[in-house]
Parts: structure tokens; C-alpha cells; sequence
């Protein structure tokens, strides 16, 4: 049932499956998440100017949408990219033809050493034991090194949350709960979030649009026509103006610089 809640299960075969499905439908349906890696290039370029990285490390690339913010706005001399779905670096390397990519969970493989920027626009949320996962991240850095993360906070699809979805990620986080991940030789150079609302006219094209952005992959059961037009209607009560139902994100941003050893 999608009103059920229960304890997080991580399935990152689902999830890849889900996020394979929507490949082709990600770039024109993915709207939010195109903005919020814009604006991720945008502030780390305003920190940081326009500097020429040594070595590269994107995680959970997908479609290559802060790929290529990245390759225009800044000079490079290695990328590795990674992604949970293997396919994706085919799109990668339609953006940068030398990147190296390496597939599987981010979290399970091996990263790369000496960075000077670890990169990822909306995947963190995806991470299990985030906390765990950001030091690591930060000791791949070289002294000097930048950190320019985004995902999503708590109040994410908030709607869908407070009537027991569990059409999300398992790992939405605060501003401050993502800044202190940290390890004290990081300096925060900018952690900041908003609010962005899609509308739509009824639950379905709601629906269609989290299935062609990938992001259902935690998404249990499935609707029924009766509890479909029941679900529909909860949702209405509590969220429609005129006729229309809102889908809000919470994009919350992180750039960070490592100063010591």
C-alpha cells in the first residue's frame, strides 16, 4: 500500500531500475532537479572563480546535468564520473569524451584519490549513512579542494511524506545536519535551501512525473483503482487551491573547501 510506512529498506537493484526506466524521459521531466544543478555550478563558481581543477570526482551523474555546467565553467585535466546505472556513462561521455566512469552505488565503491573537487547535484539524498559517506568524501581531498554537494531536505515532497509515501529517498537532510557531516579541516563556504512547487491537475500526471524523473524507486506496492481514487482524494482535501495539487521540493546546497590536513 502506498500509505504504508516502514523502516527504510535500501534496494539499489530497484533503484537503478527505476532510474533506467526514466532515463530517456529524465532530461525533459527532471525540471527541479536541472535547476538545482545549475545553480550548484553557478555558487561554486562564484567561491571559488574560475579555477582549473587537477582531478575530477562526480557521483551519481545520471544524465550528465551538472556534467555539463561543469565542463563549461571550468577547466579540468581528469573527470571520473560515477552512477548507480551503468548506461549513464555513455551520456557522460557524450558530454566529456575522456571521462573515466565508474558504475555502482557510490557509497560501495572505491573513490578516487587526490581531488580537487568532489561534485554531486541531487543524489545524496540516495546515500544510506550519509554521514559516514561525507567524510569520506572529504578526505579524497587534496588541501585546497572543493566539496559542492546538493540534495534534499526533510521537508522534500512533503505532501506525499505526511500521507505515508514512501516515494522518496532515505536520506533527506537539514542545512545543518548536512554541514555537520563535516570534519573540522573544512571550511563552509556557503550551505543554503529553498522551496520549489510543482502543480498539477490530478494525482496521476503527479505520479507520471516521479516515474519519469526515477525518483519512485522506494516507492511499495502498487495503487488499486479503489485505494488510487482514495489516495487521490486525501491528497486533495489536504493540499488542492483551485483544482490544483502542489509538489514541493526542498533543494538544500553545500560548497566547502578543505584547508588542512
Amino acid at each position: 500500500m502506498l500509505y504504508k510506512v516502514e523502516k527504510p529498506v535500501i534496494d539499489d537493484n530497484r533503484i537503478a531500475a527505476c532510474f533506467r526506466r526514466g532515463l530517456d524521459s529524465y532530461d525533459q521531466s527532471a525540471s527541479v532537479q536541472s535547476q538545482v544543478a545549475w545553480q550548484l555550478a553557478e555558487l561554486l563558481q562564484q567561491l571559488c572563480g574560475a579555477q582549473t581543477f587537477s582531478r575530477i570526482f562526480e557521483f551519481g551523474c545520471g544524465t550528465g546535468g551538472l556534467t555539463k555546467h561543469l565542463a563549461e565553467k571550468f577547466q579540468f585535466e581528469n573527470f571520473v564520473a560515477n552512477d548507480l546505472v551503468p548506461e549513464c556513462g555513455a551520456q557522460i561521455r557524450d558530454v566529456i569524451r575522456e571521462a573515466t566512469f565508474v558504475p555502482g552505488a557510490a557509497q560501495h565503491i572505491e573513490l578516487p584519490d587526490k581531488l580537487d573537487l568532489v561534485a554531486s547535484s541531487s543524489a545524496i539524498q540516495w546515500i544510506p549513512s550519509l554521514d559516514e559517506f561525507v567524510p569520506r568524501l572529504a578526505s579524497k581531498l587534496n588541501v585546497g579542494g572543493w566539496l559542492a554537494l546538493s540534495g534534499f531536505g526533510s521537508q522534500h515532497f512533503h505532501q506525499l511524506q505526511s500521507l505515508g509515501s514512501r516515494a522518496g529517498a532515505p536520506s533527506y537532510t537539514s542545512e545543518t545536519d548536512l554541514s555537520s557531516m563535516l570534519p573540522s579541516y573544512m571550511e563552509i563556504k556557503l550551505v543554503s535551501s529553498a522551496e520549489i512547487t510543482l502543480e498539477f491537475d490530478a494525482l496521476a500526471p503527479m505520479l507520471r512525473h516521479l516515474r519519469d524523473t526515477g525518483v519512485n524507486g522506494r516507492a511499495d506496492g502498487q495503487l488499486t483503482k479503489a485505494n488510487f481514487a482514495q489516495f487521490e482524494k486525501d491528497y486533495f482535501d489536504r493540499f488542492a487551491a483551485n483544482g490544483i495539487i502542489p509538489l514541493t521540493y526542498q533543494p538544500v546546497w553545500l560548497v566547502a573547501q578543505r584547508i588542512a590536513d
